[in-house]
Formats: structure tokens, sequence, C-alpha cells
């Protein structure tokens, strides 16, 4: 999970700090940030960072930066174009190179990889159901799988995660045995869970990884739309855990 913030933290500093960013051999029209990647991690930017490069015939070229709904523009940009390499130039004069590859350009910003597209990616649907005021901890009763996750509005799935995913949940009676990947290998672990106020709060014993505490409590609603909402504290941000019910056996997380 760890890794997912990082790259979305990376992102959001990378949009902050380009100046930047086109076809065979010529990169005129526009293009669109379509994802992120950072470390093996690839999660789709669409619906929380937006960037837009428009490359003009005369050598010009215009930037727009939205995050978190907060829009930049830059019209006084300037772009050349050399060996697959295309260089732009802002307008206070920093220069970046993208590199074209498979129809792509590629921005490496420090080991963040922004990858643009000539076609305009389709924004996810990272809206949660409205939860609901569950009358017995019983309810909750089953296993659950995870789906999705949702952090700072961005859509990931749960092998986009990497090994910190939290696979499956079986619960009974308020009790929650929650089994993951961590460091490659399958853990799982009887939690204790208490019921209050319509959903379960979930008590996770304390550990370190890398020097960093890892989140010791998370809370579990029953959503309208059938799945169950996990909802998860880590490093100052809400993630949005969406599980689905299932009766199939258990799976083995992602290692």
């Amino acid at each position: 999970m760890k890794k997912l913030v990082s790259l979305l933290l990376a992102l959001c500093l990378a949009c902050v700090l380009v100046s930047a960013t086109a076809e065979e051999a010529s990169p005129v029209g526009t293009w669109y940030l379509v994802r992120g990647e950072k470390d093996g991690t690839v999660v789709q930017t669409a619906g929380m960072i937006t960037m837009e490069f428009t490359f003009k015939e005369d050598g010009t070229a215009e930037m727009k930066t939205t995050v978190f709904g907060e829009t930049a523009d830059d019209t006084g940009a300037s772009w050349t174009m050399a060996d697959g390499i295309l260089t732009v130039t802002d307008s206070t004069g920093v220069a970046q190179q993208m590199k074209l590859e498979n129809g792509e350009l590629k921005l490496d910003t420090e080991g963040t990889f922004m990858i643009f597209d000539r076609t305009p990616p389709e924004v996810p649907d990272t809206s949660i159901a409205p939860r609901l005021t569950a009358k017995s901890a019983e309810e909750f009763d089953g296993r659950w799988v995870m789906s999705k996750v949702i952090v700072m509005g961005m859509l990931a799935t749960p092998d986009q995660i990497g090994v910190e995913n939290i696979a499956t949940l079986e619960i009974e009676n308020g009790v929650v045995r929650e089994t993951a990947a961590v460091n490659g290998e399958k853990v799982t672990q009887e939690l204790p869970g208490e019921f209050v106020d319509g959903h379960i709060k979930v008590t996770v014993p304390g550990q370190e990884e890398d020097g960093e505490s890892l989140p010791l409590e998370y809370d579990l609603y029953l959503l309208e739309d059938g799945t169950l909402n996990g909802v998860m504290r880590i490093l100052n941000l809400d993630a949005n855990l969406i599980y689905e019910r299932t009766d199939a056996a258990a799976e083995e997380p992602a290692a």
C-alpha cells in the first residue's frame, strides 16, 4: 500500500516540478498524461491529475496541469525534436526532455515516469456507494475479497498495491480474519473487531516496517451496493479498500 501512496505523492510533486513534455516524426498536436510508473507500480492518473501538452507547428507549446482541482497554464513554452527526444522549454527557461517510444511520450522525473498519449484517458469511476448503518456485527459475516482501492481520488487494483495488500477478510461475530501478502509471503491473522455506531472498528497489532509505523486501526462499513468499505489512514491519507462478498474458497494474495 505504501508503494501506491508513494507513487501518488511522487506524481503530484512531478506535476509541480515539470514544466514539460509526440507521434513518430512530429509531436505536433495534443498529448495527455495517461499513467504514472514508479518502481514497477503503475497507476492510471485520470480523475486526480491531468496534464495536457499541445505542440504547434511553429515550435511553440502550451501546457495545462490540474492537480486536486487547481489548474495552471503555461502558454509561453517552446519545443524542439531530435533523434526521438523531445525537448520542451517552459516560459521561465527550464527545459525537460521526453523520450518518444511506441507512440508514447515518457518523461522521467527522478525515477517517477509520466506517460503521455495522443488519446485522452477515460476517467475511472471512483465513486463509493452510500454507507449503511448496520444493526449488528453479524451483518458483516462472510468472506470478502478486495476488488479495488481508491486513494486521493485515484483508482488502483489489488495487484498494483504490491505485497502489502489485504487480499481477503473473513468476518464472524465481529472478529476479522485477515489474509494478506507481506514481503512475498502469505500471512493470516485474527483481529479483534468492535461494533460501534453501525460499523466495525478493527484493531491491528502494532508493527513497524522500514522504520515507519503501519496503521493500527481501520473501519469497516457496509455499503448500499452490497460491498464492504475498509477505510484505512496511511501517511495522513484515507485509503478506501472495497471488498466484494464471495462464497468461494479464500484466494491466495498477490505476492
